[in-house]
């Protein structure tokens, strides 16, 4: 016995499977027999746009988009197109939908957005184009978790990159009281550290040290230990130093190298105040001193030379390698070279001068 709501659920699939194939023929013949399937939902509430989008099909997304699909429409969920493409990273799909008039910041049942989704499952790219539409970085969800909770609790490093550059806030709380650096791992801590230093962001860098954000990943109280004689801390004190001096595994350097790098001097002073290693080559050439004469100015490389008790490098009649003059006990002192180097470079610089 023929049964129109069978027929009916048949023809809803047809189209739904055209969605998520691809197949903007088949997409076309349907909906050109009946306009009314063009936002029909599936067995699971979705539209053919949201399977497409899921899907990544970038072709059938823009047709049904010309034939004027629901953007808004949901699943039982309160899920959308832009949700499913952002969960699944299709940053292309994504910027046709916020394009035609997406909302970047819909929330689902559980006020995630896009961005949240981009974030926990590590998607960099979708990410940067959910900001530039107008998603917000810091937006939480029902339980106060924002992007950056999430994609650092799932050691997403490239997602946490990309939210730390459109300004996500590492210092944000859930409703349980915690940061995102709660439950970080280890990784996801010197990934936050690098970028930070790197970046010149001063503010983070105290954050990551425990200087603002408390009870975190084991910095807890560390500004009271380390300048408190009486609540010293050796657990905190190891934690401190350890970040402090931890080199950056592609690079080489510590974080006062990578801001060095980078001429961000407040960030490198600032690493100097907390007694970072100026005497470690980072690549196993270079020490800060180095780095600092290629790249910053007088008043940082006399900064460094102070930090290590070490003749100035400003010094014109310093011999290279003075050994007379060097407190290590290393038979290869590369501050040694470091400050031989800067006192020849600087009087290159001084003869110019003169010459012209």
């Amino acid at each position: 016995m023929w049964d129109p709501k069978e027929e009916h659920r048949k023809k809803v699939d047809e189209v739904i499977y055209a969605a998520e194939a691809g197949d903007v023929k088949l997409l076309s013949r349907r909906l050109g027999q009946s306009k009314k399937l063009l936002d029909e939902k599936d067995l699971n509430g979705c539209t053919a746009l949201a399977r497409a989008a899921e899907a990544g099909q970038g072709d059938a997304v823009r047709f049904l988009l010309d034939q004027g699909a629901d953007l808004v429409k949901c699943d039982p969920s309160w899920e959308n197109a832009l949700h499913r493409a952002s969960r699944k990273g299709h940053s292309a799909v994504c910027k046709q939908l916020l394009d035609k008039g997406a909302e970047a910041g819909a929330a689902n049942r559980e006020e995630r957005t896009a961005l949240h989704h981009a974030a926990s499952n590590g998607h960099a790219e979708t990410i940067q184009v959910l900001v530039q539409h107008g998603a917000k970085p810091n937006v939480a969800d029902q339980a106060g978790r924002t992007p950056l909770h999430l994609a650092v609790a799932g050691d997403k490093a490239h997602a946490v990159h990309a939210l730390l550059e459109v300004g996500a806030d590492v210092a944000v709380k859930d409703e349980r009281g915690h940061t995102a650096l709660k439950n970080a791992s280890w990784f996801m801590i010197s990934v936050m550290w690098f970028h930070s230093a790197a970046t010149g962001n001063v503010e983070r860098v105290k954050q990551l040290l425990g200087h603002q954000v408390g009870n975190d990943a084991g910095f807890e109280n560390l500004s009271r230990a380390l300048f408190n004689p009486r609540d010293r801390d050796e657990d905190l004190l190891r934690a401190h130093k350890q970040l402090i001096n931890l080199k950056h595994p592609s690079m080489g350097h510590s974080a006062i190298g990578c801001a060095i790098l980078e001429r961000h001097e407040p960030v490198a002073r600032y690493l100097l105040s907390q007694d970072a290693d100026v005497h470690e080559p980072g690549d196993g050439r270079n020490t800060p001193l180095h780095l600092a004469v290629r790249r910053g100015s007088a008043e940082l490389v006399q900064a460094l030379v102070d930090a290590s008790d070490a003749p100035s490098p400003f010094d014109h009649h310093l011999q290279p390698r003075d050994a007379a003059n060097c407190s290590s006990p290393r038979a290869h002192c590369s501050s040694c070279d470091a400050r031989a180097h800067a006192a020849s470079r600087f009087r290159r610089r001084t003869q110019r001068g003169a010459g012209q």
